[in-house]
């Protein structure tokens, strides 16, 4: 399992930043506020890559994941709940 997690966390390193959004993951994607004009798209961007974290992980772990506001806050806790001192990626 642990083996597949590091994959998954490979595959989404690659997959990511290929799409230019790389930023939703490490939250250098500026917050805006409800009323501004960028916040739906950043709102709309930020599920997509939410979405592609959580098609690559194994159902039983979707639940304790779906509910995260955002892209970051999954990546941050998957890495969490799976970090392992011995692997550097």
């Amino acid at each position: 399992m642990e083996r597949t997690i590091a994959l998954g966390r490979k595959m989404m390193l690659l997959h990511v930043p290929s799409h230019g959004k790389r930023g939703y993951l490490l939250g250098k994607v500026v917050e805006v506020e409800e009323d501004s004009p960028g916040f739906y798209s950043r709102c709309i961007e930020d599920s997509v890559v939410k979405g592609w974290l959580i098609k690559t992980m194994e159902t039983y772990l979707v639940e304790l994941f779906l509910d995260l506001p955002t892209a970051k806050d999954v990546w941050e806790s998957a890495a969490q709940m799976y970090y392992d001192v011995s692997d550097e990626s």
